[in-house]
C-alpha cells in the first residue's frame, strides 16, 4: 500500500482496515514502517476531522473521583490536604493584600466545581 497523507472518509477507512491487518507487525520490518507510517497518516486525518474538545473542569474532577473510587467528602480531604486554606484574618491580622485569599491554586473555581458535587452520590 502507497503511504500518503489521507484525504478521503473512503481512503481513512482502508486505512483502517490496513492497520487492523498489520496490527502485530513487528518494529523495524516493513509491515512495522508501513504500519507506523499509517497510524500517523491516520492520527492526522483523526485530528483534521475528528477533534476531540478538551474537557471541562468539572469533567475533570468527576473523572478523578470516579476514576479512584473516592467520595465527595474523601475528595473535600484531598483538596484541604492539598491546599491548605487560611482564612486571611487568622490569628486577627488583616491581609495586606488580595493575595491573601488564595494560593498558587485557583482556589475560587476549585471551590465552585466542589459545589457542583453536592448532588451527586458516590458508593
Amino acid at each position: 500500500m502507497d503511504i500518503r497523507q489521507i484525504e478521503t472518509e473512503s481512503e481513512y477507512c482502508i486505512a483502517l482496515a490496513e492497520i487492523e491487518k498489520l496490527f502485530d507487525a513487528c518494529p523495524g520490518t516493513p509491515e512495522g514502517d508501513q504500519l507506523e507510517a499509517l497510524v500517523s497518516s491516520v492520527e492526522l486525518y483523526e485530528e483534521q476531522h475528528y477533534p476531540i474538545p478538551e474537557p471541562a473542569p468539572i469533567e475533570i474532577i468527576k473523572y478523578f473521583i470516579e476514576s479512584r473510587g473516592l467520595n465527595i467528602s474523601s475528595i473535600l480531604e484531598y483538596v484541604r490536604d492539598i491546599i491548605n486554606i487560611q482564612h486571611p484574618y487568622q490569628n486577627n491580622k488583616q491581609p495586606q493584600d488580595f493575595g491573601s485569599y488564595q494560593t498558587s491554586y485557583s482556589i475560587p473555581m476549585l471551590l465552585e466545581n466542589i459545589k457542583l458535587f453536592k448532588d451527586i452520590s458516590y458508593a
